[in-house]
């Protein structure tokens, strides 16, 4: 005969099992349920093994990040996987496609995607074409094809393992107020069984998919539920300040001819050991770890960075994906392929970062804004199993620690400082007047054993350096 806790007691086993089922714990969880007749448990369980409906609340671990991505056709060739932010979309389409769709799929087929060597999904949502259609009767030049997400795959993986985290938690508050070997009461088991819903997101269900490559290819559908929480990137963009499909598309385009249709997480082909090309950015937050500041503001200061780095990159045509890049702590190092022309990281990048921050900057309290010190050279990277490294990156580093960059962003009243090496500065700003070569100054750099010279511009201050750097500077010839 069956004991009156074998539910429980399986449970807690199967908890125990990295390697069991969750479909099969949500299971044993109905059938504890109904041995205590707890109607909560009952009900949880069973929306996430037959899946959300648009009117239920939806727990927040079924959020997940999508990039979205179009593809296209321009009047010179056809643009596959472009990466488009969701300002770029026509106002009809906003609420639609964001960038934290909700996956409402029965956890049996989120656990056979979890499981699969696929690192990307590619979410197509159910009425997009209807979207594209509108889109394309709105767009000047070219055609768009399909509008769809990139996920990763590990953040389908990430939504069982909320799942399982939910039912670990529930398992040991009951354990903690269940006498050994009797049953847990009704009240204790709904009690316990506490989880996270939020219905005012974008709620997506997967219809069917498969591999396709490196990617997996799904077809999904899409509802749009109450308005989204806005943030300050929304907010923006109804100010005006937004990127139209004619500066998306031929953008991309150029790099398509470049180098073929990309996807947006390639595999990189790089053997070990050898050395290529890369244009190195690289940004440093400005007295990130001082005292007055607490962990909760050194988060949300990296959040608000990463999106301002991934914004500027994307309205510049830049795909984040199609980058190395390594998390510095208080900063970030971005190493683009050579493909992309330098021209964009000085023309473009720089002003949209700046741009960028000083947008998060009005919407967050001083102990959370962000100043940056930033840096762009270019040289040889060679990769191993760890990463890149090289002396570009070195030389690099040294520039963006130099006292010369930090005095400048200090005397700044602007949001950034951007120093250059003479590489950069000879060949890419002096030959680009929309990199605005007059407003640099030539200095002289010695940081440990780098003894170079080095141009620096705030880009965003008072129209040029300070008057520190000016009385430092060499005799350039420069305004």
């Amino acid at each position: 005969m069956v004991n009156n806790r074998s539910a429980l007691a399986q449970l807690e086993a199967g908890l125990r099992d990295e390697t069991s089922s969750v479909t099969a714990l949500l299971q044993t969880g109905i059938l504890l349920s109904g041995q205590v007749g707890a109607e909560a448990l009952r009900v949880w369980a069973r929306q996430e093994l037959k899946g959300y409906t648009t009117t239920e609340p939806i727990p927040d671990y079924r959020e997940v990040h999508g990039i979205i991505c179009i593809d296209a056709v321009t009047l010179t060739g056809h643009v596959t996987g472009q990466q488009i932010s969701p300002a770029a979309l026509p106002d009809f389409a906003v609420g639609f496609m964001t960038e934290h769709p909700i996956l409402t799929n029965p956890l049996a087929e989120l656990e056979d995607f979890a499981r699969t060597s696929d690192f990307t999904v590619k979410l197509s949502p159910a009425g997009a074409q209807e979207l594209v259609r509108l889109w394309n009767h709105t767009a000047g030049n070219g055609r768009i094809l399909s509008l769809y997400w990139q996920v990763n795959r590990s953040a389908v993986a990430a939504i069982v393992t909320g799942v399982r985290t939910a039912l670990a938690e529930l398992v040991g508050e009951l354990l903690a107020v269940a006498p050994d070997g009797q049953l847990p009461s009704r009240r204790g088991v709904d009690d316990a069984t506490h989880f996270p819903v939020a219905g005012d997101r974008n709620i997506i269900t997967v219809l069917n998919g498969h591999g396709v490559g490196g990617n997996s290819s799904v077809t999904l559908t899409a509802e749009a539920g109450q308005p989204a929480r806005e943030t300050f990137w929304q907010r923006w963009r109804k100010r005006g300040l937004m990127v139209s499909l004619t500066t998306v598309v031929p953008g991309a385009h150029v790099m398509g001819q470049a180098r073929g249709s990309s996807s947006a997480a390639p595999e990189r082909q790089i053997p070990i050991g050898d050395a290529v090309h890369r244009t190195i950015l690289a940004v440093d937050i400005e007295e990130f770890s001082s005292p007055w500041r607490t962990n909760a503001d050194r988060l949300t200061i990296r959040s608000g960075l990463y999106e301002a780095v991934h914004h500027a990159l994307l309205i510049s045509g830049v795909v984040w994906a199609e980058c190395d890049h390594s998390d510095l702590g208080d900063g970030v190092l971005v190493l683009a392929p050579s493909a992309y022309p330098k021209a964009i990281f000085s023309e473009q990048i720089v002003p949209a970062l700046a741009e960028a921050l000083i947008c998060y900057n009005k919407e967050h309290m001083p102990v959370e804004q962000i100043r940056l010190r930033m840096v762009l050279h270019a040289g040889e990277v060679s990769y191993d199993a760890h990463g890149a490294t090289g002396q570009a990156i070195v030389h690099a580093f040294r520039l963006l620690d130099s006292p010369a960059i930090k005095q400048e962003l200090t005397q700044s009243p602007g949001c950034l400082a951007l120093i250059t090496s003479t590489w950069f500065y000879d060949e890419v700003i002096r030959r680009s007047a929309h990199s605005r070569p007059t407003r640099y100054v030539r200095v002289v750099i010695h940081v440990k054993e780098t003894i170079t010279q080095a141009w620096i511009h705030a880009r965003y201050g008072d129209e040029g350096p300070s008057d520190d750097l000016r009385a430092t500077r060499l005799n350039t010839g420069a305004e």
